[in-house]
């Protein structure tokens, strides 16, 4: 059976960030119901490859892309957050999780691997606050809120979030990266 992988993306040339998409999209495609999916999404994750600030994680298996996260500056989110969610606020150098996608693969174990990571990067740029809205329905957010445990210093949840459509709840959490 092939490893899962994790590392951090940062293609350098069009020909990459053409294949990084493509590979994004399809995870996307394979991993989300139709109703999850941003229909600009293309657009945004290719604006987002060229964007220094953002970290972008592909998790892999066997050669094939399975799966990304993308953390951005919470502050270039906050205006679009903020008439979902009124009590999300601005601390310092915070960052967001804004897409976190998976083709089915071991639960636990891949978000291990990408919190492990992400925390990595997080580090080596000198971030310390993350946050992040995790969905209820899929398990998501109790895999990070068992992950992340104590590191935690907030965490409410948010019923029939209008993000998703008000059809589904979802979990807020802020959290502090250790150095």
């Amino acid at each position: 059976m092939a490893a899962i992988s994790v590392v951090s993306a940062r293609p350098a040339t069009e020909v990459e960030r053409g294949s990084l998409l493509k590979a994004i999209l399809h995870v996307e495609e394979v991993a989300l119901p139709a109703t999850w999916r941003d229909p600009d999404s293309e657009t945004y994750l290719r604006a987002k490859l060229h964007d220094e600030s953002a970290i972008t994680l592909v998790i892999s298996k066997g050669g094939s892309v399975i799966g990304y996260l993308l953390a951005i500056p919470l502050a270039s989110v906050l205006p679009d957050l903020a008439p979902f969610d009124s009590d999300i606020c601005l601390e310092g150098d915070s960052y967001y999780v804004d897409a976190f996608s998976v083709i089915p693969h071991g639960g636990f174990g891949v978000v291990r691997g990408v919190m492990r990571s992400l925390e990595s990067e997080m580090k080596e740029r000198g971030i310390t606050k993350l946050c992040m809205h995790a969905r209820v329905s899929n398990g998501l957010s109790g895999l990070l809120i068992r992950y992340f445990g104590d590191a935690i210093t907030c965490l409410r949840r948010i019923d029939r979030w209008a993000w998703y459509n008000g059809e589904e709840s979802t979990d807020f959490l802020r959290l502090v990266i250790q150095k």
